[in-house]
């Protein structure tokens, strides 16, 4: 799927809480996690971060842009 140009401008606000890059790590997330929490990545090293983390996103949007500056790519299963 494509996000149609028309929405991208309502997408570039975080709805939740953005953490520096620097401040990301798995003490400082889960500071703001509750059972009913619900996580969502957006970028592959970000998704791929938070699972190393032991934290699975619930959503996770990845496009495999990094993996491919990398060399490398990578096989998405959808469910």
């Amino acid at each position: 799927m494509k996000l149609p140009d028309s929405l991208r401008d309502k997408f570039k606000t975080p709805l939740g809480v953005l953490l520096p890059e620097i401040q990301a790590d798995k003490t400082n997330i889960e500071k703001f996690l509750s059972e009913k929490s619900y996580i969502i990545t957006v970028g592959d090293r970000t998704t791929e971060k938070m699972i190393d983390f032991g934290l699975v996103p619930s959503l996770q949007i990845i496009d495999g842009q990094e993996k491919e500056k990398k060399g490398t790519s990578k096989t998405i299963k959808r469910y």
